[in-house]
């Protein structure tokens, strides 16, 4: 209670404590770090403790977690915690003017999939990239080599196939999409994935090394609290940004018009 009210008070002063865009984006990570900890949302004890429920399922017991996590949640790995997880095909795509969607790494951001350039390939292609698994609305892109550890959510109506150097992620029953995509995109797994890079020219982590990773799970319902307040702070991050980013533009602006003024007058000057 008193972190959630410490966080109502942050976003109700957000604009006062901050003033350069800059300080979103490890704001954003602050936010992820808490809720990966179990420090964003209040838990609740009637809620299922997460163990209970995917016990039924599988064994998510694990040697060595990173860090301590509320009662009531639960490791496991990145196996234990998808239903499915499938590698890229091992071949480079053959482009086409149109036909279907064909992933690249470059239209991952964290959190969001920008497919308004996308490339495409043949339904030929296509039927042959989706053999293992074909992706639909929720599954998470995973990017294991250049951007390594970039996620995004496929978004609804939306089909595609993957490209290369990407993963595939189906999340368990018992997760949901947006919490694991929150997970991967986190600070703490950011640095665990930082350690386990092999690669100079081209960072990379192996199929077997994201399968590995572990995740903190909490009850269903607290996964449900916590993304709604992911969702709240993370757009109240946004709109600042964007409003921070305008106001240092105008400032840019009339900095660059009052030196341009003050060489006129300069020069306007009787030598």
């Amino acid at each position: 209670e008193a972190v959630e009210a410490a966080w109502a008070r942050i976003a109700t002063n957000l604009a006062d404590c901050i003033t350069d865009p800059a300080d979103i984006a490890p704001l954003r990570q602050t936010i992820l770090q808490l809720a990966m900890r179990g420090r964003l949302v209040p838990q609740d004890p009637k809620d299922e403790p997460a163990s209970e429920v995917q016990s039924r399922d599988t064994d998510l017991s694990g040697s060595q977690s990173p860090f301590d996590i509320p009662a009531g949640w639960t490791w496991g790995s990145l196996v234990n915690a998808a239903e499915e997880i499938v590698d890229c095909p091992h071949s480079t795509p053959k482009w086409t003017e149109s036909g279907k969607i064909c992933v690249k790494t470059t239209e991952m951001n964290a959190r969001y999939l920008d497919i308004a350039k996308s490339k495409f390939v043949s339904e030929a292609t296509f039927q042959e990239r989706i053999r293992r698994l074909k992706p639909q609305h929720n599954d998470i892109l995973y990017c294991r080599e250049g951007q390594v550890g970039k996620a995004c959510r496929v978004p609804p109506n939306t089909e595609l196939c993957l490209g290369q150097r990407m993963m595939l992620i189906r999340p368990a029953k018992w997760v949901l999409p947006e919490f694991l995509e929150y997970v991967l995109d986190s600070p703490y797994q950011a640095e665990r994935v930082r350690s386990r890079i092999t690669g100079m020219t081209a960072p990379r982590v192996n199929v077997k090394m994201v399968k590995d990773y572990w995740v903190p799970v909490p009850p269903l319902p607290e996964q449900r609290r916590i993304v709604a307040k992911m969702g709240e702070l993370l757009a109240i991050c946004d709109e600042l940004e964007q409003r921070l980013t305008e106001v240092k533009t105008h400032q840019s602006a009339f900095a660059a018009a009052a030196v341009h003024h003050l060489d006129l007058a300069q020069e306007s000057q009787p030598v």
